[in-house]
């Protein structure tokens, strides 16, 4: 190749990648507005804990929640029935990361489920997506059934 032909190529190369970032921006923005979109429905008690740090929004499924510093655990809003519900909180073996996720969570689960809606959690559904709104975690034992 001659020298025209190289920056020809480098110029190609250098338009293609600007391309690739452009495309890149493109799926975060919707990536945002998904987020964002999804936070129309998510309770302010939750989006006050993403705020202040103590949750972080999972950005792939934003309905989905961590707290930092806990492994495999996650808070998750089921828009459809309406509660704050766990997945994952028995595989918690850390006792400091239990204390500071079953804090969390029950908290939200006092304010968000209540009584009245116990009845409604108590769905199979639920049960079977290793998905629990109808239990409060105890920090010493997996967790305990609210009755």
């Amino acid at each position: 190749m001659n020298k025209w032909e190289r920056q020809s190529e480098s110029i190609r190369n250098q338009k293609e990648s600007i391309e690739k970032t452009k495309r890149a921006i493109e799926i975060e923005e919707g990536k945002i507005m998904d987020v964002e979109q999804t936070n129309n429905f998510i309770p302010i008690e939750i989006l006050d804990l993403v705020e202040k740090g103590e949750l972080k929004q999972w950005r792939k499924h934003p309905s989905t929640f961590f707290v930092p510093n806990v492994d495999k655990a996650r808070i998750v809003w089921d828009n459809k029935q309406k509660v704050v519900a766990h997945r994952y909180a028995h595989l918690i073996t850390e006792q400091e990361q239990r204390t500071k996720f079953v804090r969390l969570y029950n908290g939200l689960n006092s304010v968000l489920n209540g009584s009245q809606r116990f009845a409604a959690t108590r769905s199979w559904r639920l049960r079977s997506t290793k998905v629990s709104a109808t239990t409060k975690l105890d920090t010493k034992n997996k967790a305990s059934f609210n009755h």
